[in-house]
């Protein structure tokens, strides 16, 4: 029980850095996109 419940652990903290990742690389660009619109 001990080791599964570590492996799922592992495994949702690298979908939350994942989704983190990807999120923050969609700000920036949804940011460049508004300032390269609005400048």
């Amino acid at each position: 029980m001990a080791t599964s419940d570590i492996g799922t652990q592992q495994v949702q903290n690298k979908i939350y850095s994942l989704l983190l990742s990807c999120s923050l690389q969609l700000f920036l660009i949804l940011l460049l996109n508004y300032f390269s619109f609005h400048l």
